[in-house]
């Protein structure tokens, strides 16, 4: 008969057999991670990642404004009292860059996580943006470290070159300056490898829309050079850039430089520059048939300021055209069906309806004598109309 010692095991020979018996349990900490997952992240454009986290923390999408400054274009996003703020000769570039901006700001108000930005605290979000922006840089250079060019281009098409012309000379910038007077995007580069260690060659491609340029180096810099060379060569004979579907973008929409109605704007405000006499200048931009149907504008109550000055009030009434045109759909809006672009249509009709409804417009001036109150006041209609959309 078994006794009631067999059905236990001596605490001797259970410490031999399971040395770990009686021991407290030790449970190591696991460091907190972020629940973004930071490569996701960086795979994404600023504008992506703006866009996703807007609709995530808001259900809401930015509001875009395009201002332009000479050769550069102003892309401004706005959400619930936070603003970015971007510029670039080349529109989309602008706006990726009004993006980065608007993201650093949201993480200065400690919004990062609600814009699923990774990060554990404010430095490491700011940390994440970095790297974002670098590598934006990258894509547009063509230099991007998520796509690596591991192969050497081989197509015997392409203009290749081992020399340069002048050594002293900076093709690259070169380059560069010549597709900025042109209003191109920046060239995309890829660099590769061939031969062995002892006798390496660097191959750069320089890529322009439907062009490749290929440089041959023992230096990546030489090499680059030579790529650059070749395309500035190439254009400056006057080859047609064709294939403008490589560049980044929206499918359905035209750089603004290259619209009509910009060229046409360009040329009234170009006008409006050259004219001294304010009030000539804003009875010529109110003249355009293309912005307005019809016009009226006269001065009222003349009077003197507390120092003696004279005041004068221009009251403007104009009619906007109205434009039933898709392509004139919100800037910066991604619009990917019907009901989507009937919204938006439905929108910017109403806006312009307002601006028609808005009644007359009045401007104040003040100078030393009546016609300067007056031209002072004709040069405020004049920054009001140039700024607005009309």
């Amino acid at each position: 008969m078994s006794k009631f010692e067999d059905f236990f095991t001596p605490l001797d020979e259970l410490r031999k057999t399971e040395p770990n018996y009686g021991k407290p349990i030790v449970v190591e900490s696991v460091p907190e991670k972020s629940r973004i997952d930071l490569g996701a992240f960086l795979s994404k454009t600023p504008l992506q990642i703006l866009e996703e986290g807007s609709t995530a923390a808001y259900q809401e999408k930015v509001d875009w404004l395009m201002q332009q400054y000479g050769t550069e274009f102003e892309m401004t996003c706005q959400l619930r009292g936070t603003r970015g703020v971007g510029r670039n000769i080349n529109k989309r570039i602008a706006k990726q860059k009004a993006a980065v901006d608007f993201l650093r700001k949201i993480v200065d108000k400690g919004l990062y996580k609600e814009f699923l930005v990774p990060g554990l605290s404010a430095p490491d979000a700011h940390n994440s943006i970095d790297q974002l922006e670098k590598i934006e840089e990258a894509r547009k250079l063509g230099e991007s470290p998520l796509t690596p060019v591991k192969k050497p281009a081989t197509d015997d098409s392409f203009p290749t070159s081992d020399k340069l012309p002048d050594t002293n000379i900076d093709w690259v910038g070169k380059l560069q300056e010549l597709l900025h007077k042109l209003r191109y995007e920046a060239p995309t580069y890829e660099c590769t490898e061939d031969g062995e260690p002892t006798n390496r060659k660097f191959i750069f491609l320089c890529i322009i829309a439907n062009h490749t340029t290929r440089g041959i180096s023992s230096t990546k810099k030489t090499a680059k050079k030579i790529a650059a060379y070749l395309m500035y060569d190439i254009l400056e004979k006057g080859a047609e850039l064709l294939d403008q579907d490589v560049f980044e973008g929206d499918e359905n929409e035209q750089d603004w430089h290259k619209s009509e109605e910009a060229e046409h704007l360009r040329q009234i405000n170009e006008i409006c520059l050259k004219e001294k006499d304010a009030e000539n200048a804003l009875r010529t931009l109110l003249s355009d048939t293309k912005r307005f149907s019809d016009y009226s504008m006269e001065y009222k109550c003349q009077s003197f300021s507390t120092i003696g000055n004279k005041q004068a009030l221009v009251v403007i009434s104009a009619t906007p055209i109205i434009h039933s045109d898709e392509d004139e759909l919100e800037i910066g809006a991604e619009h990917t069906n019907t009901e989507e672009i009937a919204k938006a249509a439905a929108q910017k009709e109403k806006e312009r309806k307002q601006k028609m409804d808005a009644g007359p417009r009045v401007f104040c001036g003040d100078g030393r004598t009546e016609r300067d109150a007056q031209q002072n006041a004709c040069q405020s209609a004049l920054i009001y109309f140039n700024t607005y959309e009309f």
